[in-house]
């Protein structure tokens, strides 16, 4: 699954700064839990009691990826198809 989003400048910042990688944005949006966020965004996010469930469905995906994603959320605006930031949860 290939997702498309545009990157702010701010997000740009928050991925070199806070150490994502494309791949983890990537499993994080197809996988993570998604709740809506003041100014119409969404934030998705990956918790560690769901790497099992990832794992079964993404098979090819190494834990060590899926654990990096966990306690991490990305805040996306899908009307404009942006990324905005990404951070850490804990």
């Amino acid at each position: 699954m290939v997702l498309l989003f545009n990157l702010t400048k701010h997000a740009e910042q928050r991925l070199q700064q806070r150490g994502f990688k494309f791949k983890h944005i990537s499993l994080i949006l197809e996988f993570g839990e998604v709740k809506h966020k003041p100014g119409n965004c969404l934030e998705y996010k990956i918790f560690k009691k769901d790497i099992k469930r990832i794992q079964t469905k993404k098979s090819s995906q190494s834990i060590q990826i899926i654990d990096k994603c966990c306690n991490k959320a990305i805040l996306v605006d899908e009307k404009h198809n942006t990324l905005i930031t990404m951070y850490n949860l804990s």
